[in-house]
């Protein structure tokens, strides 16, 4: 059976744990590959009281990016090197006659 109700009626069921993976989705224009700005985010979500426990930038992340348009796959490589958070990226890229 499948559920009609609109999807702002639905209860987020999601339960992060201490030691366990999450996936976070944010949105954020990115001019480079500083991911500064959408780490504070993460950072800010984090619920666990032993993720809480830990000092800022204590977090281990990986930079996803799906159909990365033209410069966009440069930017996820550079997150490696500009982001001390950021441990691994996985890029589709596309579009490379965009690339500047």
């Amino acid at each position: 059976a499948a559920d009609l109700r609109p999807a702002k009626e639905l209860v987020h069921e999601c339960v992060r744990e201490a030691g366990r993976g999450s996936v976070s989705y944010v949105v954020s224009r990115l001019e480079s590959g500083d991911l500064t700005e959408v780490i504070r985010k993460i950072e800010d979500e984090v619920t666990t009281a032993d993720e809480r426990a830990q000092p800022r930038g204590a977090l281990r992340m990986m930079a996803m990016s799906i159909h990365s348009c033209g410069n966009l796959s440069h930017y996820g490589i550079r997150s490696l090197v500009l982001n001390p958070a950021i441990h691994a990226v996985a890029i589709v890229g596309c579009c490379y006659n965009l690339m500047t």
